[in-house]
């Protein structure tokens, strides 16, 4: 690697003239506006996040293969999750369509 500076062009040597100097630089109008209000401003407070213990887990693993909600089908898998929402203890937040 040694000389290997001295074998290096400038970079202005091989490059085309540069019309930077004449040219105004632009927006790209590709991108979107930014949004009329903050972030902050509108979004909900998040529910608490729940920790289930093993005695919850097993609870629950019990209760997924009692209703299977996997083998469900299309329109009644929010329903079989529900059950075992009931059987559970908790409520489902059926935020997503399946």
């Amino acid at each position: 690697m040694e000389g290997l500076a001295e074998h290096r062009m400038p970079a202005t040597a091989h490059s085309a003239p540069s019309t930077a100097s004449t040219q105004e630089p632009t927006t790209p109008t590709h991108l979107p506006s930014p949004p009329a209000t903050t972030p902050s401003s509108t979004t909900r407070k998040r529910k608490p996040q729940i920790r289930f213990s093993a005695e919850m887990d097993t609870v629950l693993l019990q209760e997924v293969l009692a209703h299977n909600p996997f083998e469900a089908g299309r329109g009644s898998k929010t329903a079989a999750w529900a059950q075992i929402a009931d059987a559970v203890g908790f409520g489902v937040d059926a935020r997503r369509r399946l």
